[in-house]
């Protein structure tokens, strides 16, 4: 009949190995950060693995080493050993093979940086997907590489990569500035504004800067509704010539009107016959 040390021993045991078993099937997942979660956890049992390793030599339990005991000792805690010593050895294996993993993914990383700087984005972006294809989980070649697409106008992909990049670090600014861009050359204010204001809940010092990138979406947005009106009173004078002499006369009435109320008209004639 197990002791009550046995039983509490061997009841930790089946602890550990619950929270082992958590550990490999979160490292051997897809999602990202159930994968870095596995490893803070393979970190804090490795750490416990440790310290447990150090005892007081001055204590010694005799009944311990009565034959039965000794037997049952050495064949339980010599497998526990054995089962947690395989786990430091594949954690330490893949800490190593993540690190090196890391360092060929930031080399190409750089190389596609050079080639950003260059203006080559087709090039920095084949970079840049390499480097995905060695680390998963290297947030920069995400955001690098929606820089590159913001660049050649491709919006839709610079977004794809930028929710990429917030699953595996939901606090990574960079996405939310490259997507709050992509966005705005949609011509998506709303949503590009949304994405800035993001940068308040990652740090409220970045109110200025978000600000900033406010301003310049209005100022599009004024922009592009301008360019918008102007394209279709442009594409109503071309179906219909009589419009032409109707905006000339509702100009011309309109500055007798500001005259008869002493407005400045200077230049009102000038600029609207330009946009005709």
């Amino acid at each position: 009949m197990q002791s009550a040390e046995d039983k509490e021993d061997f009841e930790n045991f089946l602890s550990k190995v619950s929270s082992i078993d958590e550990i490999v099937k979160g490292l051997s997942s897809d999602d990202t950060n159930k994968q870095k979660q596995a490893l803070n956890k393979a970190d804090i049992e490795l750490e416990k693995l440790n310290k447990n390793k150090t005892f007081d030599k001055t204590f010694i339990n005799k009944e311990a080493y009565s034959n039965e005991n000794l037997a049952n000792f050495s064949t339980q805690h010599t497998s526990q050993e054995d089962f947690l010593g395989a786990l430091e050895a594949d954690s330490r294996r893949r800490t190593a093979a993540r690190k090196e993993r890391h360092e060929k993914a930031n080399l190409l990383k750089y190389q596609g940086n050079q080639e950003y700087k260059k203006n080559k984005f087709s090039e920095a972006i084949q970079l840049y997907t390499e480097g995905t294809k060695i680390a998963k989980d290297l947030t920069p070649l995400y955001t690098n590489r929606a820089a590159c697409y913001l660049k050649l106008g491709q919006c839709e992909e610079a977004i794809s990569d930028c929710d990429f990049s917030l699953k595996i670090d939901e606090k990574w600014s960079k996405a939310f500035v490259f997507k709050g861009r992509a966005y705005q050359k949609m011509h998506k204010f709303d949503e590009a504004i949304a994405q800035f204001k993001e940068l308040l809940n990652i740090d409220d010092k970045n109110s200025k800067l978000v600000q900033k990138y406010i301003k310049e979406v209005e100022e599009d947005r004024r922009i592009y509704n301008l360019e918008v009106e102007a394209e279709k009173h442009k594409d109503e004078a071309k179906q219909d010539p009589v419009n032409i002499e109707q905006v000339i006369q509702t100009l011309r009435d309109r500055i007798d009107a500001e005259k008869k109320v002493g407005s400045d008209v200077s230049g009102s004639l000038m600029y609207y016959a330009g946009g005709l």
